[in-house]
This record gives structure tokens, sequence and C-alpha cells, in this order.
């Protein structure tokens, strides 16, 4: 079918008044020009964006004290400035929510927010003129301070000045792990972990107990190997005496003695019984070719040439289920009539001469 080619004329393509744009697109607009022209730098870190925020919050009076901050009021602002249809279509409703986007963002910063949720924030705190690029340079240029790392003492345990807390868990590591007593003690442990980190991560290395020693095993696994062998040997006699039953597979085996489970997981240390087990483990193309010859004896007795058709119903295979051995053993039944021993008795005769 040929192709129509319709020029973009005002003929095809009419001109329709488009909507002018809102204020608020214009400005988010304006922000992402500006921030496409800025040349390359390195961005503030997650902790300067954490600190930044905080600063925030302190400047517009959301804040309790220095660290709390007021949440709610927050959210206040931001829909008094950005109508709740519009942050809808960006993708940014505000839920009255733990983990809503807008509380994470005045917390400790442990991913990247993207572009708009930074917008939203500061359209609604900072004044009209503000541009993104100064929250960028203001959050570079934050310096933080170091962490304060505790010296640990050579022999942390043996330190004279130690407080009641100190004191408690020193007594409490005498008499179980470290783990235990933090999850019997949960409170002293906190306080520790807060004022003392240094010295509690020193003293629970000192008194870590040593990993038991592996147990020997109890279980003759030579004698148990020679019974499991035996037990294996008897009931090869019974199940080979008759060519019917299922397939004889490594779990046929496992299964008749006691214990499967656990002695699948230690046929490595049982050599006689596994090598037993891979001998006399049939496989699908063996088990169908035991199939087919059952479904052969029998029909032999009834007709002088089984037909295929026959011999497949007879051992209820089908074309497509027969694999490439099974197949080259049904064609030479059905191609050759005068069969002189059958296969069954070609592979005893064969395993008897091994």
């Amino acid at each position: 079918m040929p192709l129509t080619f319709w020029p973009a004329t005002p003929e095809h393509c009419p001109l329709f008044p488009s909507k002018p744009a809102s204020d608020i697109d214009k400005w988010i607009a304006e922000q992402a020009v500006v921030l496409l022209h800025l040349p390359p730098r390195a961005s503030p870190s997650l902790a300067q964006w954490t600190e930044y925020y905080r600063r925030l919050a302190q400047d517009a009076g959301l804040t309790k004290g220095r660290l709390q901050i007021e949440h709610n009021e927050i959210a206040h602002r931001v829909l008094s400035f950005w109508p709740p249809q519009k942050l809808r279509a960006m993708g940014l409703s505000l839920k009255d929510e733990d983990h809503c986007w807008l509380r994470s963002i005045f917390r400790k910063h442990r991913k990247s927010f993207s572009f708009l949720q930074h917008l939203v924030v500061h359209g609604a705190l900072r004044p009209a003129t503000w541009n993104i690029t100064e929250a960028i340079d203001e959050a570079r240029s934050i310096a933080l301070k170091p962490k304060h790392v505790d010296n640990i003492p050579d022999n942390p345990a043996k330190t004279n000045a130690l407080n009641p807390d100190q004191q408690h868990w020193l007594k409490l590591l005498s008499l179980q792990e470290a783990k235990a007593a933090r999850q019997q003690h949960p409170a002293l442990y906190a306080r520790l972990y807060r004022s003392q980190r240094a010295w509690l991560t020193a003293v629970n290395k000192d008194h870590k107990r040593p990993t038991q020693p592996e147990r020997q095993s109890r279980i003759n696994w030579q004698a148990r190997d020679t019974e499991y062998l035996r037990c294996l040997q008897e009931l090869a006699i019974f199940v080979t005496a008759t060519s019917d039953g299922p397939r004889r597979s490594h779990n046929f085996w496992l299964k008749r003695l006691k214990a499967p489970s656990t002695l699948e997981k230690q046929l490595a240390r049982l050599p006689l019984t596994q090598a037993f087990i891979q001998r006399y483990t049939e496989t699908v193309a063996d088990f169908q070719i035991r199939r087919l010859e059952n479904s052969y004896v029998d029909l032999k007795e009834r007709m002088s040439q089984p037909q295929r058709w026959r011999l497949l119903r007879g051992s209820g295979l089908s074309e497509q289920r027969l694999t490439l051995a099974a197949r080259t053993f049904l064609n030479a039944l059905t191609e050759n009539s005068d069969v002189t021993e059958s296969p069954k008795n070609q592979r005893n005769r064969k395993r008897q001469s091994d």
C-alpha cells in the first residue's frame, strides 16, 4: 500500500493559539536555563546538602531549637505557594507520611533529590529573586567539621577512670558475649555507644570469645557406607528381577534407604554407596528403552511384527518425547522383526561381563 505524504502546510497543519504559560512554569523554565548554563563543577556532598537544608529551615524560622524541624509548617508553606494540582502534575504530591519526600529532604541526605524537588522547596521558602546557582554555591561553601575520633588506650579495660556504665559493661562482658549483653541491656549499650564509642569497640574486641573448634564426627562413616551398600545390593536383586516399575533414578535408590535427605548431603563420605548409585541409576533414555522393550515383548506374543504406533501406545510414549537413543532403538525394533536377543538380555550380559 503506497504511503501518502502530507506536507506541513497551514492547509494540513492549522495553527491553534497556544495556552500561555503560567508564572510558575516560566519560573521553573528560567531556573532550568540557569542550571544548564552552569560550567562543570563539583557537586555538594550529601553531608553539605544536609547542613544546607538545616540552615534553610533555621533561616525561615521553621525549627525548634537547633535540630528539630517543623515539617508540618514547611508543608503548609509549600502548599501556600504551589497549587496541589501543580505538585500532582509534577509527581511531587505531599503526603502526611513519615517517608514523604518533603520530610526526607530536611533530614540526613542519603540520596540525591531531583531538580524539581529542590525548586519546590526554594520557591516556597526563598524570595522571588532567588536562583538555583545561589543554593549550589552556598551548599558547596559549607565547611563540615571532621568527625571526632577518640584516642583508644592500649588497654581500655584497665583504664583507671571508668564511669559506672563502663564498669557495668565490663562486668557483663565477663559473663557473656557482647551481642547478648547488648540485647539484654540496650539502653546501657546506647549510652556507651554515644559517649564512649572507641572504648566500647575496643573492649568488645578484647572480650570476643574464640570460636569453638569443629566437633569431631561421632559417626563411623566407613561402617555406614558398608551397611548402605549391602542394603542397596539386596534391593537391586529384587528390582532387577523384573523389567517393570518406575524409573530407577538417583532418588529412586536414595529414598529406599533410611534418612534419604541426610544421606544425600553426606554422599561424599560414602564412596561405595555413591559408586553403586552412579552405576545403577537409569537415565531417561534407558527408562524409555525399557518401556519400549516391555511393550515389544508383550506385543510379540500376539503378532509377528508389532507396528510402531502400537509400540508407542503400549509403552506410554510419543514421538515428541522420545530421546535420541530411544528413537534409535525403536527404529531397530520396527525395521528388524527377527530380534534374536532382547536389548534387556544384551545389557544384562554386558553388565555381567563388566
